[in-house]
Protein backbone atom coordinates (compact mmCIF):
# COMPACT_ATOMS: atom_id res chain seq x y z
CA UNK A 1 0.00 0.00 0.00
CA UNK A 2 0.97 3.84 -0.91
CA UNK A 3 0.30 7.21 0.61
CA UNK A 4 -1.94 8.44 -2.14
CA UNK A 5 -3.62 5.07 -1.65
CA UNK A 6 -5.15 6.38 1.51
CA UNK A 7 -7.40 8.75 -0.22
CA UNK A 8 -9.31 5.53 -1.58
CA UNK A 9 -10.42 5.44 1.97
CA UNK A 10 -12.35 8.43 1.74
CA UNK A 11 -13.69 8.35 -1.64
CA UNK A 12 -17.20 7.54 -0.05
CA UNK A 13 -17.26 9.38 2.82
CA UNK A 14 -20.57 11.47 3.58
CA UNK A 15 -18.56 14.80 3.70
CA UNK A 16 -16.00 14.04 0.96
CA UNK A 17 -19.45 13.35 -1.93
CA UNK A 18 -21.10 16.24 -0.07
CA UNK A 19 -17.74 18.54 -1.38
CA UNK A 20 -18.09 16.93 -4.46
CA UNK A 21 -21.63 17.81 -5.09
CA UNK A 22 -20.71 21.60 -3.70
CA UNK A 23 -17.98 21.47 -6.05
CA UNK A 24 -19.82 20.04 -9.36
CA UNK A 25 -22.60 22.63 -8.70
CA UNK A 26 -20.31 25.65 -8.24
CA UNK A 27 -21.67 26.70 -4.72
CA UNK A 28 -19.91 30.39 -4.26
CA UNK A 29 -19.29 29.46 -0.65
CA UNK A 30 -18.62 26.31 1.33
CA UNK A 31 -17.57 26.30 5.30
CA UNK A 32 -15.51 22.66 6.52
CA UNK A 33 -15.51 22.63 10.18
CA UNK A 34 -13.68 20.03 12.50
CA UNK A 35 -10.47 19.24 10.75
CA UNK A 36 -7.52 19.12 12.53
CA UNK A 37 -4.12 18.55 11.56
CA UNK A 38 -3.60 16.90 8.05
CA UNK A 39 -7.71 15.43 8.01
CA UNK A 40 -7.99 19.54 5.87
CA UNK A 41 -5.11 17.97 3.26
CA UNK A 42 -6.46 14.61 3.14
CA UNK A 43 -10.08 15.10 2.63
CA UNK A 44 -9.07 18.42 0.29
CA UNK A 45 -7.44 16.18 -2.28
CA UNK A 46 -9.95 13.08 -2.08
CA UNK A 47 -12.62 15.57 -2.75
CA UNK A 48 -10.69 17.17 -5.88
CA UNK A 49 -8.53 14.69 -7.56
CA UNK A 50 -10.38 13.56 -9.98
CA UNK A 51 -11.85 16.86 -10.53
CA UNK A 52 -10.14 19.88 -13.17
CA UNK A 53 -10.42 22.50 -11.62
CA UNK A 54 -7.49 24.93 -9.97
CA UNK A 55 -7.44 25.29 -5.95
CA UNK A 56 -5.78 28.20 -4.60
CA UNK A 57 -4.51 27.26 -0.54
CA UNK A 58 -3.98 30.14 1.48
CA UNK A 59 -2.24 29.73 4.97
CA UNK A 60 -2.31 32.09 7.73
CA UNK A 61 1.39 32.84 7.63
CA UNK A 62 4.52 30.37 5.85
CA UNK A 63 4.77 27.80 8.35
CA UNK A 64 1.57 26.49 7.87
CA UNK A 65 1.24 27.14 4.34
CA UNK A 66 4.69 24.84 4.24
CA UNK A 67 3.03 22.37 6.68
CA UNK A 68 -0.07 21.83 3.91
CA UNK A 69 1.76 21.68 1.07
CA UNK A 70 3.83 18.40 2.59
CA UNK A 71 1.10 16.71 3.44
CA UNK A 72 -1.04 17.90 -0.43
CA UNK A 73 2.05 16.89 -1.78
CA UNK A 74 2.39 13.69 -0.47
CA UNK A 75 -0.61 12.21 -1.45
CA UNK A 76 -1.06 13.71 -4.63
CA UNK A 77 1.93 14.27 -6.16
CA UNK A 78 4.62 17.05 -7.01
CA UNK A 79 3.03 17.71 -10.35
CA UNK A 80 0.13 18.01 -8.73
CA UNK A 81 0.95 20.48 -5.77
CA UNK A 82 3.06 23.58 -6.19
CA UNK A 83 4.45 25.93 -3.24
CA UNK A 84 4.25 29.82 -3.87
CA UNK A 85 6.48 31.60 -1.56
CA UNK A 86 7.68 35.06 -0.83
CA UNK A 87 10.65 36.20 -2.83
CA UNK A 88 11.70 38.14 0.49
CA UNK A 89 13.97 36.79 3.47
CA UNK A 90 11.94 37.87 6.65
CA UNK A 91 9.49 40.27 5.95
CA UNK A 92 8.84 42.26 2.61
CA UNK A 93 9.22 45.81 4.05
CA UNK A 94 13.30 44.48 4.41
CA UNK A 95 13.86 44.17 0.81
CA UNK A 96 16.43 41.52 1.26
CA UNK A 97 15.65 39.25 -1.93
CA UNK A 98 15.41 35.66 -1.49
CA UNK A 99 16.63 33.46 -4.67
CA UNK A 100 15.49 30.35 -3.36
CA UNK A 101 11.73 31.60 -3.03
CA UNK A 102 12.25 33.68 -6.67
CA UNK A 103 12.98 30.21 -8.08
CA UNK A 104 10.14 28.62 -6.96
CA UNK A 105 7.59 31.28 -7.54
CA UNK A 106 9.06 31.31 -11.26
CA UNK A 107 8.54 27.64 -11.13
CA UNK A 108 4.71 28.24 -10.40
CA UNK A 109 4.39 30.99 -12.70
CA UNK A 110 5.48 28.98 -15.45
CA UNK A 111 2.91 25.92 -14.45
CA UNK A 112 0.51 28.89 -14.56
CA UNK A 113 1.36 29.96 -17.86
CA UNK A 114 1.26 26.87 -19.33
CA UNK A 115 -2.10 26.32 -18.09
CA UNK A 116 -3.53 29.37 -19.08
CA UNK A 117 -2.14 28.04 -22.65
CA UNK A 118 -4.26 24.58 -22.49
CA UNK A 119 -1.90 22.91 -21.42
CA UNK A 120 -3.06 20.07 -19.07
CA UNK A 121 -6.94 20.96 -19.46
CA UNK A 122 -8.93 18.74 -17.20
CA UNK A 123 -6.11 17.98 -14.29
CA UNK A 124 -6.06 19.48 -10.93
CA UNK A 125 -3.62 21.99 -10.00
CA UNK A 126 -3.40 23.07 -6.14
CA UNK A 127 -0.93 26.01 -5.55
CA UNK A 128 -0.59 26.13 -1.46
CA UNK A 129 0.72 29.98 -0.52
CA UNK A 130 0.51 32.49 2.06
CA UNK A 131 -0.19 36.55 2.63
CA UNK A 132 3.02 37.45 2.09
CA UNK A 133 3.31 35.72 -0.94
CA UNK A 134 0.17 37.19 -2.49
CA UNK A 135 1.44 40.42 -1.79
CA UNK A 136 3.93 40.56 -4.54
CA UNK A 137 3.16 41.75 -7.99
CA UNK A 138 5.03 39.16 -10.75
CA UNK A 139 5.89 40.36 -14.44
CA UNK A 140 3.14 39.83 -16.79
CA UNK A 141 2.15 36.43 -18.61
CA UNK A 142 3.01 37.77 -22.00
CA UNK A 143 6.40 39.01 -20.90
CA UNK A 144 7.47 35.12 -19.03
CA UNK A 145 5.87 34.09 -22.65
CA UNK A 146 8.59 35.88 -24.76
CA UNK A 147 11.48 35.23 -22.44
CA UNK A 148 10.65 31.77 -22.63
CA UNK A 149 12.96 29.42 -24.73
CA UNK A 150 11.41 25.94 -25.91
CA UNK A 151 14.01 23.13 -27.29
CA UNK A 152 12.54 20.09 -28.56
CA UNK A 153 13.95 16.97 -30.20
CA UNK A 154 14.84 16.74 -33.26
CA UNK A 155 14.58 20.21 -33.89
CA UNK A 156 17.47 22.12 -35.35
CA UNK A 157 18.88 24.96 -33.61
CA UNK A 158 22.17 27.89 -34.05
CA UNK A 159 23.62 26.85 -30.96
CA UNK A 160 26.06 30.00 -31.32
CA UNK A 161 22.51 31.81 -31.37
CA UNK A 162 21.50 29.94 -29.12
CA UNK A 163 23.60 31.04 -26.09
CA UNK A 164 23.84 34.58 -27.32
CA UNK A 165 19.84 34.55 -26.44
CA UNK A 166 20.74 32.94 -22.94
CA UNK A 167 22.76 35.53 -22.26
CA UNK A 168 20.26 38.09 -23.11
CA UNK A 169 17.97 36.38 -20.35
CA UNK A 170 20.60 36.64 -17.91
CA UNK A 171 21.87 32.62 -17.48
CA UNK A 172 25.79 32.67 -17.14
CA UNK A 173 27.99 30.34 -18.34
CA UNK A 174 30.06 28.11 -16.23
CA UNK A 175 32.46 24.77 -16.80
CA UNK A 176 29.21 22.75 -15.30
CA UNK A 177 25.49 24.09 -13.92
CA UNK A 178 24.69 24.14 -10.26
CA UNK A 179 22.73 26.42 -10.01
CA UNK A 180 19.16 28.20 -11.81
CA UNK A 181 20.62 30.68 -14.19
CA UNK A 182 23.61 28.99 -15.28
CA UNK A 183 24.39 27.19 -18.89
CA UNK A 184 27.74 25.37 -20.42
CA UNK A 185 28.85 24.60 -23.58
CA UNK A 186 31.19 21.56 -24.04
CA UNK A 187 31.35 20.70 -27.70
CA UNK A 188 28.29 19.28 -28.98
CA UNK A 189 26.51 18.95 -25.45
CA UNK A 190 25.15 22.29 -23.89
CA UNK A 191 23.31 22.31 -20.23
CA UNK A 192 20.97 24.62 -18.88
CA UNK A 193 19.37 25.11 -15.90
CA UNK A 194 16.42 26.28 -15.56
CA UNK A 195 14.35 28.04 -13.95
CA UNK A 196 11.22 25.92 -14.11
CA UNK A 197 12.98 23.26 -13.51
CA UNK A 198 13.95 21.55 -10.38
CA UNK A 199 16.44 19.60 -12.67
CA UNK A 200 18.86 21.11 -15.07
CA UNK A 201 18.34 20.09 -19.00
CA UNK A 202 21.45 18.61 -21.02
CA UNK A 203 20.90 18.83 -24.61
CA UNK A 204 22.72 16.81 -27.18
CA UNK A 205 23.10 18.27 -30.69
CA UNK A 206 23.89 16.34 -33.65
CA UNK A 207 25.17 19.04 -36.20
CA UNK A 208 22.65 22.23 -35.31
CA UNK A 209 19.78 19.18 -34.78
CA UNK A 210 18.58 18.61 -31.01
CA UNK A 211 19.47 14.79 -31.02
CA UNK A 212 18.54 13.95 -27.82
CA UNK A 213 17.58 16.44 -24.12
CA UNK A 214 18.22 14.35 -20.47
CA UNK A 215 17.01 16.32 -17.02
CA UNK A 216 20.65 15.30 -15.05
CA UNK A 217 21.50 15.51 -10.60
CA UNK A 218 23.64 18.39 -10.27
CA UNK A 219 25.61 16.67 -7.51
CA UNK A 220 26.63 13.27 -9.92
CA UNK A 221 26.39 15.66 -13.32
CA UNK A 222 24.61 11.82 -14.07
CA UNK A 223 21.10 11.34 -16.05
CA UNK A 224 18.09 11.29 -14.44
CA UNK A 225 15.76 10.94 -17.60
CA UNK A 226 14.77 11.25 -21.26
CA UNK A 227 12.46 14.12 -21.78
CA UNK A 228 10.70 15.29 -25.21
CA UNK A 229 12.29 18.78 -24.67
CA UNK A 230 13.29 21.77 -22.45
CA UNK A 231 11.31 24.81 -21.33
CA UNK A 232 14.02 27.43 -20.77
CA UNK A 233 12.31 30.11 -18.40
CA UNK A 234 14.81 32.89 -16.77
CA UNK A 235 14.45 34.59 -13.55
CA UNK A 236 11.58 36.58 -14.14
CA UNK A 237 11.26 37.36 -10.45
CA UNK A 238 14.62 39.16 -10.08
CA UNK A 239 14.64 40.59 -12.98
CA UNK A 240 11.97 42.83 -13.87
CA UNK A 241 12.45 46.06 -13.06
CA UNK A 242 11.15 47.98 -16.39
CA UNK A 243 7.78 46.04 -16.37
CA UNK A 244 4.38 46.95 -15.34
CA UNK A 245 4.02 44.50 -12.72
CA UNK A 246 0.80 42.98 -12.25
CA UNK A 247 -1.10 40.60 -9.50
CA UNK A 248 -0.54 36.83 -9.32
CA UNK A 249 -4.36 36.16 -9.99
CA UNK A 250 -4.02 37.69 -13.81
CA UNK A 251 -2.12 34.55 -14.30
CA UNK A 252 -5.22 32.39 -13.22
CA UNK A 253 -6.87 30.99 -16.30
CA UNK A 254 -10.15 29.65 -14.75
CA UNK A 255 -11.33 31.13 -11.46
CA UNK A 256 -9.77 29.41 -8.66
CA UNK A 257 -11.47 27.46 -5.75
CA UNK A 258 -9.52 29.24 -2.72
CA UNK A 259 -9.63 27.18 0.37
CA UNK A 260 -8.59 29.58 3.64
CA UNK A 261 -9.28 29.96 7.10
CA UNK A 262 -10.57 33.61 6.68
CA UNK A 263 -10.20 35.35 3.27
CA UNK A 264 -10.82 38.66 4.94
CA UNK A 265 -7.67 37.77 7.24
CA UNK A 266 -5.68 37.20 4.46
CA UNK A 267 -6.64 40.35 2.25
CA UNK A 268 -6.55 42.11 5.65
CA UNK A 269 -3.14 41.08 5.78
CA UNK A 270 -1.93 41.80 2.50
CA UNK A 271 -3.11 45.91 3.14
CA UNK A 272 -0.65 45.91 5.79
CA UNK A 273 1.93 44.47 4.02
CA UNK A 274 1.00 47.41 1.10
CA UNK A 275 0.67 50.18 3.63
CA UNK A 276 3.86 48.98 5.17
CA UNK A 277 6.00 49.55 2.44
CA UNK A 278 9.66 49.19 2.00
CA UNK A 279 11.26 50.72 5.18
CA UNK A 280 13.65 53.48 4.83
CA UNK A 281 16.76 51.14 6.09
CA UNK A 282 16.00 49.13 3.34
CA UNK A 283 15.70 51.77 0.78
CA UNK A 284 19.12 53.12 1.87
CA UNK A 285 20.86 49.87 1.64
CA UNK A 286 19.43 49.40 -1.98
CA UNK A 287 20.85 52.54 -3.13
CA UNK A 288 24.25 52.15 -1.17
CA UNK A 289 25.15 49.20 -2.91
CA UNK A 290 23.55 50.26 -6.48
CA UNK A 291 24.87 53.04 -8.35
CA UNK A 292 21.02 54.27 -8.39
CA UNK A 293 20.08 57.43 -6.97
CA UNK A 294 18.01 57.74 -3.42
CA UNK A 295 15.21 59.01 -5.65
CA UNK A 296 15.70 55.89 -7.99
CA UNK A 297 15.69 53.46 -5.60
CA UNK A 298 12.52 54.85 -3.63
CA UNK A 299 10.64 55.31 -7.45
CA UNK A 300 11.73 51.87 -7.76
CA UNK A 301 10.53 50.06 -4.47
CA UNK A 302 7.29 52.14 -4.55
CA UNK A 303 4.48 49.72 -2.92
CA UNK A 304 1.68 50.78 -5.57
CA UNK A 305 4.58 49.22 -8.31
CA UNK A 306 5.89 46.14 -6.40
CA UNK A 307 3.21 45.39 -3.59
CA UNK A 308 -0.67 44.35 -4.45
CA UNK A 309 -3.25 46.46 -2.69
CA UNK A 310 -5.61 44.07 -0.15
CA UNK A 311 -8.57 45.51 -1.55
CA UNK A 312 -7.71 44.54 -5.13
CA UNK A 313 -7.01 41.48 -4.28
CA UNK A 314 -10.18 40.70 -2.48
CA UNK A 315 -11.79 41.82 -5.11
CA UNK A 316 -10.19 39.13 -7.81
CA UNK A 317 -10.29 36.20 -5.52
CA UNK A 318 -14.02 37.17 -4.74
CA UNK A 319 -14.82 35.83 -8.25
CA UNK A 320 -14.12 32.17 -7.40
CA UNK A 321 -15.31 29.73 -4.87
CA UNK A 322 -14.54 30.22 -1.21
CA UNK A 323 -13.98 26.97 0.79
CA UNK A 324 -13.72 28.22 4.23
CA UNK A 325 -11.50 25.44 6.80
CA UNK A 326 -12.85 26.88 9.53
CA UNK A 327 -11.14 27.00 12.83
CA UNK A 328 -14.56 28.04 14.29
CA UNK A 329 -17.96 26.39 15.09
CA UNK A 330 -20.37 29.41 14.33
CA UNK A 331 -21.65 28.75 10.64
CA UNK A 332 -22.05 32.30 10.30
CA UNK A 333 -18.86 33.82 11.20
CA UNK A 334 -16.56 35.43 8.24
CA UNK A 335 -19.74 35.17 5.90
CA UNK A 336 -21.12 38.51 7.00
CA UNK A 337 -23.73 36.94 8.94
CA UNK A 338 -24.83 34.63 5.77
CA UNK A 339 -25.66 31.18 6.67
CA UNK A 340 -23.61 29.00 3.78
CA UNK A 341 -23.68 25.08 3.68
CA UNK A 342 -21.49 23.75 6.29
CA UNK A 343 -19.64 20.40 5.88
CA UNK A 344 -18.22 18.75 9.60
CA UNK A 345 -16.00 16.14 10.32
CA UNK A 346 -15.89 15.80 13.53
CA UNK A 347 -12.02 14.19 13.93
CA UNK A 348 -10.23 14.50 17.27
CA UNK A 349 -6.76 15.37 17.99
CA UNK A 350 -4.09 12.26 18.84
CA UNK A 351 -3.54 11.15 22.61
CA UNK A 352 0.31 11.97 23.52
CA UNK A 353 1.91 8.67 24.57
CA UNK A 354 5.31 9.61 25.73
CA UNK A 355 6.63 6.50 24.62
CA UNK A 356 4.44 4.55 27.10
CA UNK A 357 3.43 1.51 24.83
CA UNK A 358 0.77 0.07 27.36
CA UNK A 359 -1.22 3.36 26.99
CA UNK A 360 -0.58 2.66 23.03
CA UNK A 361 -1.26 -1.39 23.35
CA UNK A 362 -4.79 -0.58 25.59
CA UNK A 363 -5.43 2.48 22.89
CA UNK A 364 -4.77 0.20 20.01
CA UNK A 365 -7.15 -2.57 21.48
CA UNK A 366 -9.93 -0.33 22.23
CA UNK A 367 -9.86 1.15 18.78
CA UNK A 368 -10.12 -2.72 17.21
CA UNK A 369 -12.62 -3.50 19.76
CA UNK A 370 -14.84 -0.75 18.91
CA UNK A 371 -14.76 -1.90 15.38
CA UNK A 372 -12.23 0.56 13.64
CA UNK A 373 -9.45 -0.63 11.46
CA UNK A 374 -5.88 1.05 12.13
CA UNK A 375 -3.22 2.03 9.59
CA UNK A 376 0.38 2.08 10.68
CA UNK A 377 2.55 4.89 9.27
CA UNK A 378 6.00 4.60 9.30
CA UNK A 379 9.20 5.54 7.52
CA UNK A 380 10.61 2.12 7.52
CA UNK A 381 9.76 -1.60 7.24
CA UNK A 382 11.77 -1.90 10.74
CA UNK A 383 10.10 0.31 12.84
CA UNK A 384 6.79 -1.14 12.13
CA UNK A 385 8.63 -4.60 13.10
CA UNK A 386 9.53 -2.59 16.27
CA UNK A 387 6.08 -2.03 17.48
CA UNK A 388 4.82 -5.30 16.21
CA UNK A 389 7.91 -6.46 18.48
CA UNK A 390 7.14 -4.21 21.50
CA UNK A 391 3.30 -4.60 21.38
CA UNK A 392 4.19 -8.51 21.41
CA UNK A 393 6.56 -8.62 24.55
CA UNK A 394 4.22 -6.29 26.72
CA UNK A 395 1.17 -8.69 25.94
CA UNK A 396 3.17 -11.47 27.01
CA UNK A 397 4.40 -9.82 30.01
CA UNK A 398 0.69 -9.61 30.42
CA UNK A 399 0.23 -13.08 30.03
CA UNK A 400 -2.36 -12.23 27.10
CA UNK A 401 -2.37 -12.68 23.26
CA UNK A 402 -2.04 -8.52 21.91
CA UNK A 403 -5.26 -8.56 20.05
CA UNK A 404 -3.56 -7.00 17.28
CA UNK A 405 -2.46 -8.82 13.50
CA UNK A 406 -0.68 -7.10 11.26
CA UNK A 407 -0.93 -7.38 7.35
CA UNK A 408 2.10 -7.61 5.50
CA UNK A 409 3.85 -4.45 5.69
CA UNK A 410 4.20 -2.59 2.43
CA UNK A 411 7.41 -3.19 0.39
CA UNK A 412 7.30 0.00 -1.78
CA UNK A 413 10.21 2.38 -1.47
CA UNK A 414 8.67 4.90 -3.75
CA UNK A 415 7.20 6.62 -0.64
CA UNK A 416 9.09 8.04 2.42
CA UNK A 417 6.28 6.31 5.03
CA UNK A 418 5.20 2.56 4.33
CA UNK A 419 1.46 1.76 5.81
CA UNK A 420 1.01 -1.23 7.04
CA UNK A 421 -3.00 -2.56 8.27
CA UNK A 422 -3.79 -3.46 11.53
CA UNK A 423 -6.19 -6.25 11.06
CA UNK A 424 -9.29 -6.59 11.62
CA UNK A 425 -8.59 -7.37 8.12
CA UNK A 426 -11.04 -5.32 5.25
CA UNK A 427 -13.34 -8.49 4.92
CA UNK A 428 -14.71 -7.43 8.73
CA UNK A 429 -18.06 -5.85 8.63
CA UNK A 430 -16.34 -2.49 9.79
CA UNK A 431 -16.57 1.00 8.12
CA UNK A 432 -14.45 3.01 10.56
CA UNK A 433 -10.71 3.80 9.93
CA UNK A 434 -7.57 5.36 12.06
CA UNK A 435 -4.46 6.16 10.89
CA UNK A 436 -1.82 5.81 13.24
CA UNK A 437 1.92 7.02 13.55
CA UNK A 438 4.61 5.02 15.10
CA UNK A 439 7.45 7.52 14.47
CA UNK A 440 8.18 10.46 17.02
CA UNK A 441 7.80 13.72 16.50
CA UNK A 442 10.24 15.87 15.35
CA UNK A 443 9.78 19.30 15.69
CA UNK A 444 12.50 21.57 14.58
CA UNK A 445 13.72 24.39 16.71
CA UNK A 446 14.15 26.71 13.49
CA UNK A 447 11.54 27.51 10.81
CA UNK A 448 12.27 24.78 7.88
CA UNK A 449 11.23 26.73 4.66
CA UNK A 450 12.10 26.47 1.19
CA UNK A 451 16.02 26.73 0.00
CA UNK A 452 17.14 25.79 -2.70
CA UNK A 453 20.62 24.60 -4.05
CA UNK A 454 19.49 21.36 -4.25
CA UNK A 455 15.57 22.00 -5.11
CA UNK A 456 15.03 18.58 -4.84
CA UNK A 457 15.90 18.98 -1.34
CA UNK A 458 13.36 21.42 -0.13
CA UNK A 459 11.35 20.82 2.81
CA UNK A 460 12.88 17.95 3.94
CA UNK A 461 13.20 18.58 7.28
CA UNK A 462 9.35 18.96 7.22
CA UNK A 463 8.38 16.01 5.16
CA UNK A 464 10.43 13.60 6.56
CA UNK A 465 9.70 14.15 10.04
CA UNK A 466 6.45 16.00 10.45
CA UNK A 467 4.15 15.67 8.32
CA UNK A 468 3.45 11.87 8.67
CA UNK A 469 4.34 11.93 12.52
CA UNK A 470 2.59 15.37 14.01
CA UNK A 471 0.43 16.39 10.93
CA UNK A 472 -1.51 12.68 10.58
CA UNK A 473 -3.33 13.87 14.16
CA UNK A 474 -6.75 14.10 13.15
CA UNK A 475 -7.47 12.18 9.99
CA UNK A 476 -10.80 11.41 10.16
CA UNK A 477 -12.88 7.77 9.87
CA UNK A 478 -15.35 6.41 7.41
CA UNK A 479 -17.74 6.30 10.23
CA UNK A 480 -20.45 9.43 10.43
CA UNK A 481 -19.08 10.92 13.45
CA UNK A 482 -15.34 10.71 11.66
CA UNK A 483 -13.89 9.86 14.56
CA UNK A 484 -10.31 9.80 14.41
CA UNK A 485 -7.21 9.30 16.38
CA UNK A 486 -3.06 8.89 15.94
CA UNK A 487 -0.66 8.01 18.57
CA UNK A 488 2.86 8.68 18.04
CA UNK A 489 5.85 9.50 20.65
CA UNK A 490 6.68 12.89 22.16
CA UNK A 491 7.57 15.96 21.10
CA UNK A 492 11.20 15.83 20.81
CA UNK A 493 14.06 17.14 17.83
Amino acid sequence: MELNELLSLFDHHPGVLRLREQLSARRPRVRLEGLRGSSAALVLGAAAQSSGDFFLVVGDDEEEAAYFYNDLRQLLGEHTVLFLPSSYRRAVKYGHRDTAGEILRTDVLSRLSDRAAGAEAGEPLFVVTFPAALAERVAPRVSLSARSLSLKVAESYDVIELTHRLEELGFRRKDYVYEPGEYALRGSILDIFSYSSEYPYRIDFFGDEVESVHSFEVQTQLSRSVVEGAQIVPNVEGDASGEQLVPITDYFSQEPVVVAHDLQFVCDRVQQIFDEGFADQALAEQAATSEMELSEVYARFAASRLLVNGKELQSQLARGMYWQWSKATDPTKAAGGEIVPTVVFHTQPQPLFHKQFEQVLATFRSLIADGQRIYVLADSEKQQERLRDILGELAQREGEHPGLRFSPPCTSRSTRASPTRMWPPPSTPTTRSSIVSTSTIYVPTTRAMPRCRSRSKRFVSLSRAIMWCMSITGWGSLSDSCASRAATGPCRK
